[in-house]
C-alpha cells in the first residue's frame, strides 16, 4: 500500500503543500522532543511547528537561529491555518492524544510528589502524643461544661 499523495491548498491567502499523514516515528519524535517542556501551551506550539515542518512546505515559523517562532505559530493558529492543515493530516489526533498523556502524567507526577511529602510529614506525627493532647483538651472541655452546669443549676 502506498502513502497518500501531497495536497496543495490555499488557506486564508496562504498556499501550502500538505503531506497528509504523520508516521509513527514522527509522532514519537515530536512527543519526545516536547515532553521536557513544562508549559502546555509551549508544548502545543512546538508540536504544531514540528508538524508544519514535517507535513508542509511552510518555513517562516523558524527564527534565524533555527528555533521555533512561537509568535508566528500563534498567528497561524489565530488565522485558522494550523487547524485547516491538521484536519488534512492523518495521525494528528494520535499526536494530540500523546500530548494529553504527557499533561496527565505531569499532573500525576505532581500529586505523587505532593502525596510523598504529605506522607513524610504525617509519619513524623506522634499519634500517641496527639491522642493524649486530644483527651486532655476533651477533659478540660468536660470540666468547663460541668462548671457551667453547676453555675446554671446553682
Amino acid at each position: 500500500m502506498e502513502f497518500p499523495k501531497n495536497i496543495k491548498k490555499r488557506i486564508n491567502g496562504v498556499v501550502v503543500e500538505i503531506k497528509p499523514y504523520l508516521t509513527t516515528n514522527i509522532i514519537d519524535a515530536i512527543l519526545a522532543a516536547v515532553s521536557g517542556e513544562k508549559d502546555y501551551g509551549v508544548r502545543i506550539a512546538m508540536a504544531d511547528a514540528m508538524v508544519l515542518s514535517q507535513c508542509t512546505d511552510l518555513e517562516d515559523f523558524h527564527t534565524e537561529d533555527g528555533n521555533i517562532d512561537v509568535e508566528t505559530v500563534d498567528a497561524y493558529r489565530a488565522n485558522g491555518i494550523i487547524d485547516a492543515i491538521t484536519r488534512e493530516i492523518s495521525g494528528y489526533e494520535i499526536l494530540l492524544g500523546g500530548l494529553d498523556k504527557i499533561e496527565v502524567n505531569g499532573i500525576v507526577d505532581y500529586f505523587e510528589s505532593a502525596l510523598a511529602d504529605f506522607t513524610k510529614e504525617f509519619k513524623n506525627i506522634n499519634l500517641d502524643e496527639q491522642q493524649k493532647k486530644f483527651e486532655s483538651a476533651l477533659n478540660e472541655l468536660r470540666k468547663v461544661e460541668a462548671e457551667k452546669e453547676a453555675i446554671l443549676n446553682g
